[in-house]
């Protein structure tokens, strides 16, 4: 798919916020809002346990990255299992995995960084930027010697994916034997004075932020009320508990106005399509019909580039799929591992010019 299309795309799915935002006002927020939040909450508990890190029982590590920061991730499961490396978005934080933290902790040794400047990580001297994220995921699987690991990044973590894939083929090669693209992008098909904009206007906004000691989003006008809840649940498909929303808000809320600026110019400055194709390793590409932010042609494009990827995309599933869709994410996850398991015990034999059982 050309770029053209997928500015078409992306635009559209814009196009579709904005709107959205517009037939709200003329309907009234707090009306909308108000519908929402009576959508029944079957999970309006999961709150205080699933998503609390404490409760759920995990392990913390702490490591310094090549720059001076740290990086705080949590652990839990078997030490034997699988590595599974889940890489948040951006404003978002380790925690949003708990579904996936509890659930598959069972066979697999579940990995979850807070990458640099949000949750409890902070940043080095070399600030931010898909690189540096890069670097740091490849930090972790050095400190932590991970072996046949499965990494996932949802939105901005897996652009950060991507871009490790480019930087460091030899962990990749030797380290990892699968990677999941969840709700993510090979590239953001913005035009190029939208890009340039946005890297001119990150210093200053960063500045005037630090300079008035605005260092979270609420300064920025992000209050808990009606507005932000439908921000944030524009985010979601066709159905969204309330709580999982709620969440979604307080995380953003935690995030560093420099973190998100700074991110930002990686963002729109990414372009992994030709990192993708030549990245060899099996893949699994996992997308939302509803998602607004990240539609489907962007989806379809990774799939279209890696080499050996299958592309699963789940009906009025949004952007949040760690949320909305936990159980299906965990069968595909598990599924594609036997799969990887399978395929390599294949070359074993082959290798060893024995036919497998």
């Amino acid at each position: 798919m050309s770029r053209t299309r997928l500015a078409v795309a992306m635009g559209a799915g814009l196009t579709a916020l904005v709107a959205g935002a517009g037939l709200a006002a003329r309907r009234g927020i707090h009306r909308y809002v108000a519908t929402e939040r009576a959508v029944p909450d079957p999970v309006a508990a999961d709150l205080d346990d699933v998503f609390d890190l404490e409760a759920l029982g995990v392990t913390h590590h702490r490591l310094p990255t090549h720059d001076g920061g740290e990086l705080h991730l949590v652990e839990k499961g078997p030490s034997d299992g699988r590595p599974l490396v889940l890489l948040h978005g951006i404003t978002l934080a380790a925690r949003v995995w708990g579904y996936q933290l509890r659930d598959l902790s069972d066979t697999f040794r579940v990995i979850a960084p807070d990458l640099r400047g949000h949750g409890e990580s902070r940043e080095g001297a070399d600030a931010f930027g898909l690189d540096r994220l890069a670097h740091d995921l490849a930090t972790v699987f050095d400190a932590l010697d991970l072996r046949n690991a499965i990494v996932v990044g949802h939105s901005m973590g897996g652009m950060a994916l991507m871009r490790f894939c480019a930087d460091f083929p030899v962990v990749l090669d030797e380290q990892v034997e699968g990677v999941v693209f969840l709700a993510t992008a090979p590239v953001l098909p913005l035009p190029v004075i939208a890009q340039r904009i946005v890297k001119r206007l990150a210093p200053i906004a960063t500045w005037r932020g630090e300079s008035r000691g605005w260092d979270r989003l609420p300064h920025w006008n992000w209050r808990d009320d009606d507005r932000t809840y439908f921000l944030v649940r524009r985010s979601f498909g066709t159905v969204a508990n309330p709580s999982h929303v709620e969440l979604t808000r307080q995380l953003v809320s935690e995030a560093s106005v420099t973190t998100v600026w700074q991110s930002g110019i990686g963002i729109v400055s990414h372009d992994a399509d030709d990192a993708l194709a030549a990245t060899k390793t099996p893949a699994l590409v996992i997308g939302g019909e509803r998602d607004n932010l990240m539609p489907i042609p962007l989806l379809r494009r990774i799939a279209e580039l890696l080499p050996n990827a299958e592309l699963h995309l789940l009906p009025d599933a949004g952007h949040q799929l760690m949320l909305e869709r936990p159980d299906e994410i965990a069968a595909l996850l598990r599924v594609f591992a036997v799969e990887i398991a399978e395929k390599g015990s294949e070359r074993v034999a082959e290798e060893q010019d024995v036919t497998p059982v």
